[in-house]
């Protein structure tokens, strides 16, 4: 957006510029931080406020639409005891990124109007008081690594980079998340060692809420929109892995390798990125028509994909599909609480959809059910707890974990397909449409992400090779079922 669409005119800026700092007094009175961060922070009240008076506000609406209350007292020093051991599944990723590779994720929202990042920047500094967990940077302990809190001036970036970039997390001042925005389109971006995508995208809709109510839309309540003037709950931040049943065995781990899709990685990654988008009804239909749902019908025409791009004969196809465990369990934890199920097919069973579909129902009922996730959970809690590993000291557990990881998830999947679900808050009109994208991984060529919202689903692929024939096949299974696709996407 052009800085000059939202430039006043100095001289009218000037003649209420008594009464901005009046008002601006009772929003940053309370930031306790060094004089440069307090400048910015009026800096971004300025910016907002010009934006609001070029858009025919007054200068008192203007303030009426930010509140007096957006910074609260968050931004006083934080208590030096706030820090958070991370949770059970949390603690393998710092153990295991590497710069160029790191379990990102990125969710974003296609508005129907050009963003405002004046406003934006403003509605950050709003909501992240309400999400402690993430108003944090990565620290290296004696044993672990964890998360300590900052009370700093979060910021959101213009999209530059390629998507699900590496974030540096070597600074005191580095953040465990991005809000990233580029003409239409706001998007939020995960270092995993935080939040799963529960947790980010509670943000991300409470992020949206709070900006589209300041640029004066409609907004809505609802039990997926936190309240931004309540105190954090403790419930939020807690470990759920430790609730789960502690009487089940052990499993989920040590896969066979599983056949890779071919191509040689291109050295900016991801190599494509595409969203194959789809009216949401018409998907749903034809999955109920062949005896499944989306994920089980999506699955199917990934393993005929897949199969297409690959050069090998032998072997098994192995697809993870993660699964939110606050479906058996009461928490409302915004941090890791996933599991996952692992769909396996031999090469010589994929053959088409009607012989597909039946084993994939039933791999998913097993792999998605309490009893599977809560065994994958006990391992998860058993890696992390044994003495030999939690009192070793974080760089030699860097170096023996990061092995570990590298045996048991190399090339383990042939894929991973993410299904966020049905987004139902309503935005009123303000949001085309969802995408939610898995950053690439070394362990395999291909992962997506699949969201709905209102009448549009949107599969997102990310692929770290160049190569055409995964797409093209899917492509080709979607649309001779008579599921119109519309693709977007470029080679980054």
């Amino acid at each position: 957006m052009s800085k000059k669409k939202h430039q006043i005119d100095n001289n009218t800026f000037a003649e209420q510029e008594a009464e901005f700092q009046s008002c601006l007094e009772r929003i940053i009175g309370g930031v306790q931080l060094p004089p440069r961060e307090i400048q910015l922070f009026e800096q971004d009240v300025r910016k907002a406020v010009e934006y609001y008076i070029s858009s025919s506000l007054t200068m008192e609406e203007a303030f009426e639409r930010i509140g007096p209350d957006i910074f609260g007292t968050f931004y006083s020093e934080p208590d030096p005891n706030e820090w958070y051991p991370l949770d059970s599944a949390a603690k393998i990723y710092p153990l295991s990124m590497t710069r160029s590779n790191m379990s990102m994720y990125r969710i974003s929202a296609n508005m129907t109007k050009q963003v405002v990042p004046e406003i934006l920047q403003l509605a950050l500094h709003a909501v992240i008081k309400r999400f402690p967990t993430f108003a944090t940077t990565l620290k290296r302990g004696v044993f672990w690594h964890y998360l300590d809190a900052r009370r700093k001036r979060f910021t959101i970036e213009e999209e530059e980079n390629q998507p699900c970039s590496p974030i540096k997390v070597n600074t005191n001042s580095d953040q465990v998340f991005r809000i990233l925005y580029f003409n239409r389109r706001i998007s939020i971006e995960v270092f995993h060692v935080v939040a799963d995508g529960y947790g980010g995208m509670t943000l991300f809709k409470t992020l949206l809420n709070e900006y589209l109510r300041m640029l004066g839309e409609p907004t809505t309540v609802a039990d997926d929109i936190l309240d931004i003037s309540e105190v954090p709950k403790p419930e939020e931040s807690v470990n759920a892995f430790t609730l789960t049943d502690k009487s089940k065995n052990t499993s989920g781990y040590g896969n066979a390798s599983a056949l890779q899709i071919s191509g040689k990685r291109t050295k900016i990654q991801p190599a494509q990125l595409l969203h194959f988008i789809m009216q949401s009804q018409d998907l749903i239909q034809t999955a109920k028509k062949h005896g499944t749902n989306v994920t089980g019908f999506v699955l199917s025409a990934m393993f005929l994909a897949v199969k297409s791009a690959t050069k090998e004969t032998k072997g098994t196809f192995q697809i993870q599909v993660p699964v939110n465990m606050r479906q058996y369990y009461p928490v409302r934890t915004l941090r890791n609480f996933s599991m996952y199920a692992i769909v396996k097919i031999p090469y010589e069973n994929v053959v088409d959809m009607e012989t597909l579909i039946p084993m994939i129902n039933e791999q998913l009922k097993v792999g998605t059910s309490k009893e599977s996730l809560d065994q994958m959970a006990a391992m998860t809690n058993k890696i992390v707890s044994n003495p030999g590993v939690k009192y070793m000291p974080i760089g030699l557990k860097g170096i023996v974990i990061s092995r570990i990881i590298k045996y048991i998830t190399r090339k383990s999947f042939t894929a991973t397909l993410s299904n966020i679900g049905a987004v139902k808050t309503d935005f009123f009109g303000n949001i085309r449409s969802f995408e939610a994208i898995l950053g690439p991984v070394n362990s395999n060529e291909v992962s997506c992400g699949l969201v709905s919202y209102e009448d549009s689903i949107v599969l997102s692929i990310t692929k770290t090779v160049m190569e055409s024939a995964f797409e093209a096949k899917l492509y080709e299974v979607f649309t001779s079922l008579g599921i119109d696709v519309v693709i977007e996407g470029n080679n980054l």
